[in-house]
């Protein structure tokens, strides 16, 4: 992501006007598009590290995951996904991600842990079906050091495959490493 630019997160919830007033009485500022009061709101980015949080009522709209009987098609699919693992967001202290992860947002801390490839700390919290891990790098040269100042908010996606080594295999072909 470059600086400014639109990358977020879509949150559904079984009670919009419930959740709405804990969000504000939390500090949030919620933006509503006109007409769309009943379906959405979207917490913008600078309040939440740079990830904008949009929060829906409903499911997404041609959503085909919510068919049953959907599944990707594996030409569609080469790298064999199945789910969403985790988020990973940088964070400028883990302080800062606790206040507002844990505090504000009453997403449960559920791991502590040292990242060792990235020499970085992350707090992990539970946002429902997936979790959002806040990473701080231990360097003021590190890569996440340097994202959390300079740009801001999702630093990497991880997904649940069906077959890693295949996955790697399929990326490397196309040159990625």
């Amino acid at each position: 992501a470059q600086p400014m630019r639109w990358i977020g997160v879509a949150l559904k919830v079984g009670d919009l006007a419930k959740y709405d007033a804990r969000l504000r009485s939390a500090g949030f500022d919620l933006q509503y598009d006109p007409g769309m009061e009943a379906c959405y709101f979207i917490i913008p980015r600078h309040q939440v590290l740079g990830m904008r949080l949009e929060v829906l009522a409903q499911d997404l709209p041609n959503d085909p995951r919510r068919d049953a009987t959907w599944r990707a098609h594996p030409e569609d699919n080469p790298l064999g996904i199945e789910g969403l693992q985790a988020i990973g967001l940088s964070a400028p202290s883990l302080d800062v991600a606790r206040s507002l992860f844990a505090d504000k947002l009453n997403w449960p801390e559920i791991a502590l842990r040292y990242l060792p490839e990235s020499d970085a700390d992350g707090a992990v919290f539970n946002i429902g079906d997936t979790v959002l891990e806040a990473m701080v790098g231990r360097d003021a040269t590190s890569p996440i050091t340097i994202h959390a100042r300079d740009i801001k908010g999702i630093y990497n996606l991880v997904f649940k495959v069906r077959d890693a080594e295949g996955a790697a295999t399929a990326l490397r072909a196309k040159g990625l490493d």
